[in-house]
Formats: structure tokens, C-alpha cells, sequence
């Protein structure tokens, strides 16, 4: 009976294996011809309608959809002559001429600060192994979104944030929060610091990169023998060469910290705020009219961005003179030696209060009952995180946006580049211009216009056009980790796997971007990371119907409730972290026995 029972058994297992291969096989073979036919279509696109889509219409249609109302065309709010009436609209705003200065100045300090505490820093750890650390720290941190710095700032220097607590009372005398606060201050000092403290990680990659392709190791051992000091060696021979290769990231970061508008919101001034929340603040006020003065402050913002690069340049110009005059006159300046470990200290102390912020963050999420100026809770509670049930399906939302637009915006560039370089071709410099052209028109002046055509499109407040903004976004980013990439892929790989009779979608698939994975999933993770934290172009794009992290952080910070904030704040860290994490992870495990691909370790 067992015997039968077994011989019958045999042949219905069999038969359901057969099926699932045959299912399985099926499935493979509509995903390579699915595969197959994307990789075609895209080889049929010509690149340079490609780069007109993607790159021009977005950003030009955007700027057109400010301009119109600046000079009062609007049909929608029925509006069809020009005139400069909202010009006068705009000048008559309250406290203007203040708020222009502070997005000025705080933008222009921060990004010369940011710049010198890199450079500080790389002058610290340069050929030291201390660097490696600090390089491995850099990495994850420019992961964190820009409003989970300015939370972390609230919650560890606030009048009852927790270095006060545990300064308290010892060294201050207080027994309750004093009356004085950190945030919001008149002159926008915490507004620099954020800034700082987000942008130093990021230039300091830049700054490691832009070495790595620079003789420096040569030109030290030359400077050293003919007297210069570390510093001055390195400030008169090397750093010119450096900054060449990154002038275009650093306009972006003055662009960003000129323009940024959760920032402020959060940590600026409010009487005035900076022209960015102004603006902002008009183009989301109630009354439909005040669309007009609002894109005039698009327009002005867009001005002093241009009028911030002049007087940067400006200052290269001076620097670049000071340092040619040092060099014809000999000086050597082995002085400035001793200066490397107390600026070196200085530029590391932002992103120390950084880090404790996010620490804060941590404490702040968990804390019972807290009475001031105790240094810890009286107990841990996990009541934020069990009413935090809303923002698990916004958080699976953002994954899904930050997903699908990196894997758009890196996939797009993948192909575009692989085009360029079967046609033996290097991008020119106005196609690098247009591809960072996102990265150097401040959101707030285009971001409106696109509403606009995106309203008419009837796409506002839905997820493609959500994630399509986002991807905008996301190219600068995928070019600057993936055209270096291509241009290091030696193509004898490809004429091999030609010889052997694989077609070009598959030599690209199985070939070409199998050895560029680690660049891919480089360019994949920081995608996700930017996706996470933009606030402006969900808050368009969405209509208010599509909401992530970053705008749900924003909305609790600005609330109050400092238990739930910090949730939602260390949920959107949690976002792109554990992306970095299984990513990282994969690439790892995959080419753990590529001594090319793990960094020369077999």
C-alpha cells in the first residue's frame, strides 16, 4: 500500500515540478524580452532629445511658469495683460530688504565655512589613519536629511534641550529653562550652523575625490624639499588643482544654502525670515493674488543666487592674487603648522554637535517623563512609537518614491552615457551645465512654474509626477558617481562578449554594468538619500495628497511635539540608512572575492 501509494505520489510531484520550471522558465524569458525591449527603445531615442526632455523643459518650463506671473499674465487667475503691479506688490512687503540680506549672508557664510572646515579637516587626517575613519563617518552622514540635522539642533541646544540638562546646574545656576533661546535667532545663526554641519561631509567627499585624481603625495614631497610648509604646500600647489575639479558641486552648495526652505522654517528667523520663506509663504497663502508678488521673489531669488556666484568669484579672484603674490615672492610660510590641530579641532566641533543632535533624537523618541534639569528621563516609554502607526505607511510611501525615482533617474543616465561613449564621444561643457542645471536654479524659482504645468497635465497629486520631480533631482547625482565609472569601463570587455555572440543589451546587462555594479549601487543609495529629503518638490509635485517623511517631519518639528517629532525625524533617517545597509551589504558579499572591486583586499 506504501509502495503504491509512493509510485502515485511520484508522478503528481514530478508533474508540479515540471510546471514550476516551466513557470519559472516562462517568467525569465518575459522578463529578458521585457528587458530586451526596454534597452532597445532607449538605443533608438536620440540622447540629445533625451537631454531636451529631461533636463531643459523641466527647469525652462518651470522658469517660464514664474516669469509669466511676475509680469501679472495669469489666465488661471484671470489675469491676461502684463503689467509691474506685482513687482509693486513685492517691494511693499514688510521687512523685504532684511529678509534679502539674510538669505544672502547666511548663505554666502555658510558655504565659506563649510569650505574651510573641509579643507581644515583634510589638512588634519591627510595620510593619516585617523582620515579613513572620519572618510567611513562622512559617508552615512550625508545620508541624513537636512531636516533631521535641524531637529537634533532643536532638541540638543534648545532653551530645555538636553546640553542645557546636563550642564544644569551645576555650571549654569539654572533650575528652569531659561527665558533666552538658541532658536530662532534674529541674525540666522542656526541657520549657518545646519547648514555647515550638513554641507562640511559633503565637500569633504568632494574634496577626497577630486585628490584622488591629483599627484598630491608627488607634489608634497616637492613642496617639502623646497622649504614649504605642510599648509602652505598644500594651500599654494595642490588646492588649486583640487578646487578646479569642484567649483561646480560648490555653486550647488551656495545654491542650496541661499534657497533652502525647510531649514529656515525650522531654525531662521521669522521677523523677517529669509526671502526663501517668504516666498514660500507666498505662493502657499490663502489668498490666490498673492501668487503674483510670490513669483516676483522667485524671480528676485533667482537674481541673488547670480549676484552670490559674482562676489564668489569675486573672492576666488582675490584669493587667487594673494596666493600668486605669496608664491613670485618666496614666502613659505612654515608658520601656519601649528595652526593645522586647533583648526582641525574647530572644524570637527559642527559635525560633533551634529552627532549629538541625532543622539537627542534618539533619547527624545523614548523619553517618559523628563522634568528639567534632569540629565536623563525618570523612565523610557514607548508611547511615541506606538501612536507612530500613521507613519509607517508614509514611510512605506517615501520608500517607494525613493525607490522608483533613483532606479529611474540612475537608469536614464546609465543609458545616456553608455551612448556617449559607443559614439567615442565626451559630453560638452553646456551638457554638464544642463545636467546640473537642477542642482543650480534654486527650487523655489521653478518649482511653481512646474506646479503649473503639471496642473495642466492633469498629473498634480499623483505618484508619477512625484516621482519624475524627484529624478530631476536625482541625475546631477547619478552623473557625478556614474560618468567616472564609464569613463574608467575598459570596452575590450564588450568586444569579447560580442565574439562570443551575446547581442548589445545583453553584453551591457551581463557585462558592461555587472563590473560597474558598485558605482550603480553607489549612485542607487545616494539617489534614495536625496529622494528622502526633499521637502519643496514633494510639497508641489504631491498637491498635498502625497506626503513622505520629510514633509511629515517638518509638519511635527514645526508642531511641537517633541516625542512624536523625533519619531517621525529618525524614521526618515531610517530610510535611506537602511537602504546604505542591505545595499552595501549585497555589493560586499557579491564581490568579496574581487580583490579590483573591494578595495584591493582579496
Amino acid at each position: 500500500m506504501g509502495a503504491r501509494a509512493g509510485t502515485g505520489m511520484a508522478p503528481a510531484f514530478c508533474q508540479w515540478r515540471v510546471r514550476a520550471i516551466l513557470c519559472t522558465g516562462h517568467i525569465a524569458k518575459a522578463g529578458r524580452q521585457r528587458l530586451q525591449w526596454v534597452c532597445e527603445l532607449f538605443y533608438g531615442i536620440r540622447s540629445a532629445h533625451l537631454l531636451l526632455c529631461l533636463f531643459i523643459l523641466p527647469v525652462g518650463l518651470g522658469l517660464c511658469g514664474v516669469l509669466l506671473p511676475a509680469l501679472g499674465y495669469f489666465p488661471a487667475l484671470g489675469s491676461y495683460d502684463l503689467s509691474l503691479r506685482p513687482v509693486q506688490e513685492f517691494l511693499a512687503w514688510p521687512g523685504l530688504s532684511m529678509a534679502i540680506c539674510l538669505s544672502v549672508g547666511a548663505g554666502l557664510l555658510a558655504t565659506w565655512l563649510s569650505l574651510l572646515g573641509a579643507i581644515c579637516l583634510l589638512l588634519w587626517f591627510w595620510d593619516h589613519a585617523f582620515g579613513r575613519w572620519l572618510l567611513r563617518f562622512a559617508g552615512p552622514f550625508i545620508a541624513v536629511p537636512p531636516t533631521a540635522v535641524a531637529a537634533g539642533l532643536i532638541l540638543f541646544l534648545a532653551p530645555s534641550g538636553w546640553l542645557m540638562r546636563l550642564i544644569s546646574p551645576e555650571l549654569t545656576g539654572f533650575t528652569r529653562p531659561p527665558f533666552w533661546a538658541l532658536f530662532p535667532d534674529p541674525h540666522g545663526f542656526g541657520l549657518v550652523l545646519a547648514l555647515v554641519i550638513k554641507e562640511i561631509p559633503f565637500i569633504l567627499l568632494l574634496c577626497l575625490s577630486a585628490l584622488a585624481r591629483v599627484p598630491a603625495s608627488d607634489m608634497r614631497r616637492i613642496t617639502r624639499s623646497l622649504g614649504y610648509g605642510r599648509v602652505s604646500g598644500f594651500i599654494l600647489i595642490v588646492w588649486p588643482q583640487i578646487y578646479r575639479q569642484i567649483r561646480l558641486p560648490l555653486l550647488a552648495v551656495l545654491v542650496f544654502a541661499i534657497s533652502v526652505v525647510e531649514l529656515p522654517l525650522l531654525l531662521g528667523p521669522s521677523l523677517p525670515p529669509p526671502l526663501s520663506v517668504l516666498v514660500f509663504q507666498g505662493f502657499q497663502d490663502a489668498d490666490l493674488q498673492q501668487r503674483f508678488a510670490a513669483s516676483v521673489g522667485a524671480v528676485v531669488q533667482f537674481a541673488l543666487v547670480g549676484l552670490s556666484w559674482v562676489v564668489w568669484r569675486a573672492g576666488e579672484r582675490l584669493l587667487k592674487g594673494l596666493m600668486r603674490l605669496a608664491i613670485w615672492q618666496g614666502r613659505r610660510l612654515p608658520g601656519l603648522d601649528m595652526l593645522i590641530w586647533p583648526c582641525g579641532g574647530l572644524a570637527l566641533m559642527p559635525l560633533i554637535t551634529g552627532l549629538c543632535g541625532l543622539m537627542a533624537l534618539i533619547v527624545w523618541s523614548g523619553a517618559g517623563r523628563w522634568p528639567f534639569p534632569a540629565d536623563l528621563p525618570l523612565f523610557f516609554s514607548g508611547r511615541a512609537w506606538q501612536q507612530a502607526g500613521p507613519l509607517l505607511f508614509v514611510m512605506a510611501q517615501s520608500m517607494w518614491i525613493a525607490f522608483a525615482a533613483s532606479v529611474l533617474a540612475n537608469g536614464l543616465m546609465l543609458f545616456w552615457l553608455d551612448r556617449h561613449s559607443a559614439q567615442n564621444r565626451q559630453p560638452q561643457g553646456w551638457v554638464l551645465a544642463l545636467i546640473y542645471l537642477p542642482l543650480l536654479v534654486p527650487q523655489i524659482s521653478f518649482l511653481f512654474g512646474l506646479q503649473i504645468g503639471v496642473s495642466w497635465a492633469q498629473l498634480d497629486g499623483t505618484y508619477f509626477a512625484v516621482i519624475w520631480v524627484h529624478a530631476l533631482f536625482i541625475l546631477p547625482y547619478s552623473y557625478l558617481i556614474l560618468a567616472p565609472a564609464e569613463a574608467a569601463f575598459d570596452r575590450r570587455y564588450l568586444n569579447l562578449a560580442a565574439s562570443f555572440g551575446l547581442p548589445a543589451w545583453k553584453q551591457r546587462v551581463a557585462v558592461k554594468w555587472m563590473l560597474m555594479l558598485p558605482a550603480i549601487g553607489a549612485a542607487f543609495l545616494v539617489g534614495v538619500a536625496v529622494s528622502a529629503a526633499l521637502y519643496l518638490p514633494t510639497l508641489f509635485a504631491g498637491a498635498g495628497r502625497i506626503t513622505t517623511l520629510t514633509v511629515e517631519a517638518v509638519g511635527q518639528i514645526q508642531g511641537g511635539a517633541r516625542a512624536y517629532a523625533a519619531v517621525a525625524v529618525l524614521l526618515q533617517i531610517a530610510l535611506p540608512i537602511s537602504f546604505y545597509l542591505v545595499v552595501g551589504s549585497a555589493l560586499r558579499l557579491r564581490f568579496r572575492k574581487f580583490a579590483a572591486m573591494n578595495g584591493g583586499k582579496a
